[in-house]
């Protein structure tokens, strides 16, 4: 009798932990089902608020983006004005020197012959690829008054001056406005 009392409780213990085993399985499972749906409904939070959060970054992103390429682009014509800018103070230099070669010439050819006049249209004259006008000469003895154009690539000078034929001295010299 003791060996089937023995299976019998070896019965019956298998049985309790067997019955033990299903309820903590059914607990455990209770829980971890519980805890699943907990963290899903957590995650689709989650998900919700870091949808909104990225709608908000991305549209940091593309204002950053957009301030940043006009940064970018505003320095881009700076330098092209800036280049521009240089261009035009190096044509306004060379004309500024043309107008003064032809005063210089003007100046020699009255030393030369005091009668010379340029022609009624303007005398051109040409320096190497670069030329200039001597437009026009009156004479208010002793003093001359000469009007010179220097013209490079668009820059334009007109050059007045005052030369007193009897010292060979220019009295007063003055740019005049196109």
């Amino acid at each position: 009798m003791n060996n089937i009392e023995l299976t019998q409780s070896t019965r019956c213990c298998s049985c309790l932990i067997f019955a033990l085993q299903k309820s903590c399985r059914k607990i455990f499972h209770d829980v971890v089902v519980k805890n699943l749906r907990l963290n899903f409904v957590r995650l689709c939070k989650f998900k919700k608020n870091n949808f909104k959060g990225g709608y908000v970054a991305l549209m940091a992103i593309l204002i950053i983006s957009f301030i940043l390429l006009s940064v970018i682009i505003t320095a881009n014509f700076e330098g092209f004005w800036g280049l521009s800018n240089f261009l035009n103070r190096e044509s306004k230099e060379i004309s500024v020197n043309l107008a003064e070669s032809c005063l210089d010439q003007a100046i020699v050819n009255i030393i030369q012959g005091p009668s010379w006049r340029p022609l009624p249209e303007g005398e051109v004259l040409v320096r190497g690829e670069y030329f200039c006008t001597i437009r026009s000469l009156e004479r208010n003895s002793p003093d001359v008054t000469i009007e010179t154009v220097g013209e490079f690539n668009k820059s334009f000078t007109i050059l007045r001056a005052e030369f007193n034929e009897e010292t060979f001295e220019i009295v007063s010299l003055e740019e005049l406005n196109n």
